[in-house]
């Protein structure tokens, strides 16, 4: 029988142990097992290790940044699409052009306008002019959750212009669907999304700052996925 325990370094000081060696489990069996870990919301990355018995030569660590804090989804027509992309308004502008400064420690997960979704090895990325989510919208809307929470934060969802936004809450629509695989692989990147607040757009859109106060007084709601 095989014992288990992780440890939490910092992504950027690689050196720095943020939660020295704990015990994950015990008189595991060996192969394939799934172990769930409790990690604290921060504002930076974690790199997650694992070994098994206490024996260094085992240590298996994660090759990205783990990111935990607070997770927006968002769903919609055109406007939800505004997001994350210039397409849907044929925006020209960019976040350079407008001096927004993205933070590095938001990033986004999306698909619109019937885009391909987002897979298991698809990878959340901080909004900038040359990535795949190039709205400022996503990029100052992150930048003042990240201020506001103190954490990391996510942008996540999906937007389809032109659409009834009666597709996304009745079961088995298209977007229905897509949104609910959309969720499943944000929470399954690493383990379980255990909630997300939800964004339902009004027409016209109101401004980055004043979503995050309506997000601020609105319920998490519990999100369940299998782990990857």
């Amino acid at each position: 029988m095989q014992i288990l325990e992780f440890q939490l370094r910092d992504a950027q000081a690689t050196n720095t142990v943020l939660l020295p060696w704990t015990l994950v489990g015990s008189n595991l069996a060996a192969g394939s097992q799934t172990v769930t870990l409790t990690i604290p919301a921060r504002l930076g990355w974690y790199l997650i290790d694992l070994r098994v018995n206490g024996d260094s030569t085992t240590t298996a660590t994660t090759n990205a940044g783990i990111g935990v804090g607070e997770v927006v989804a968002a769903a919609g027509q055109s406007l939800v699409t505004d997001f994350w992309s210039t397409a849907a308004s044929y925006d020209t502008s960019t976040l350079a052009s407008l001096g927004v400064v993205a933070s590095p420690y938001g990033s986004a997960l999306a698909s619109w306008d019937g885009a391909a979704l987002p897979g298991a090895t698809t990878a959340w990325e901080v909004p900038s002019d040359t990535g795949t989510y190039r709205s400022t919208f996503a990029a100052e809307f992150l930048r003042l959750v990240v201020a506001a929470a103190g954490v990391n934060a996510g942008l996540i969802g999906c937007g389809h212009s032109g659409t009834d936004i009666s597709t996304y809450w009745l079961p088995g629509m298209t977007d229905f669907l897509r949104l609910s695989s959309l969720l499943s692989t944000a929470g399954g990147k690493f383990g379980t999304l255990s909630g997300v607040r939800v964004i339902m757009m009004p027409t016209p859109a109101p401004a980055p700052s004043t979503i995050l106060r309506q997000l601020r007084s609105t319920p998490v709601i519990s999100v369940r996925s299998s782990p990857a």
